[in-house]
């Protein structure tokens, strides 16, 4: 899990002391074995950020280096992981989908399939959109700009 949230492949030989380098990059990493039924039993749930940006996303390992993501605050998916996406939290607002999209169609980025879902009408939305290529960090710090979006995650493949 470490060498992942590191971005490191399943077969990078740094995979073996990524605890290590995350704890030299200052990321504190607990982990909390939880006796609680899950549907899976390769089942993590992992909570990711600091005291003020937190992500909190339920995941499962299916073998080989591939996970399926089940939920991402609070929200439930089925997200394969075998293409690049990009999670966007954000108000449910008119214009929110769209300032995303036309970000998106601005750097000829193929949008392969999406879903949106919120919790309640104007409340806390959830935009997951699957790409055909990885979305490279200066495109995401724009659309962590775009109107309406409060947290953007990426899914690289």
């Amino acid at each position: 899990m470490i060498g992942g949230l590191l971005g490191y492949e399943t077969d990078d030989p740094r995979m073996s002391k990524s605890l290590d380098t995350a704890k030299e990059k200052g990321i504190n990493i607990e982990f909390i074995e939880d006796p609680s039924a899950v549907d899976h039993p390769n089942t993590a749930r992992l909570i990711i950020g600091n005291d003020t940006d937190t992500l909190e996303l339920i995941g499962i390992s299916i073998g080989g280096g591939k996970v399926e993501i089940t939920e991402l605050n609070g929200f439930a998916l089925r997200l394969s992981g075998n293409h690049p996406a990009i999670l966007i939290m954000h108000n449910d607002r008119y214009g929110a989908i769209a300032s995303v999209t036309k970000i998106l169609a601005k750097h000829e980025i193929n949008i392969g399939h999406m879903e949106v879902n919120r919790k309640d009408v104007g409340k806390e939305a959830l935009m997951v959109i699957e790409v055909d290529q990885n979305v490279e960090d200066p495109i995401l710090r724009e659309l962590e700009d775009a109107q309406h979006i409060n947290q953007i995650a990426k899914i690289v493949s």
